[in-house]
């Protein structure tokens, strides 16, 4: 489901998807070493976890999955957020990616 939510947020173009697909696998600045619109998706998956890990009902709801899913109950979790998420794009259509 977390693939799912950042390929959807990359509004079909695909470079971002690219990006947004790799981004928990590219670390620190070497984002930098991509073309400018895989940095973009990289920096955009960056940005949508920062987004939903946030999150109050997705803080409270990892903590309660937790004993069951353990380091996975965030993932397991994505579809409580998904609605603000679908927010966030607007919001990035407006900031990150121009």
């Amino acid at each position: 489901m977390n693939y799912l939510a950042h390929i959807f947020l990359s509004r079909g173009n695909r470079q971002l998807q690219v990006g947004n697909f790799i981004g928990d696998f590219v670390k620190g600045k070497s984002h930098e070493n991509y073309p400018p619109e895989i940095q973009q998706g990289i920096l955009l998956h960056r940005e949508i976890d920062r987004f939903t890990d946030s999150r109050p009902s997705f803080l409270e709801t990892v903590e309660m999955l937790r004993p069951v899913f353990n380091r996975y109950s965030g993932n397991a979790n994505l579809h409580a957020t998904f609605g603000q998420l679908v927010i966030f794009q607007s919001i990035t259509k407006q900031t990150l990616i121009k």
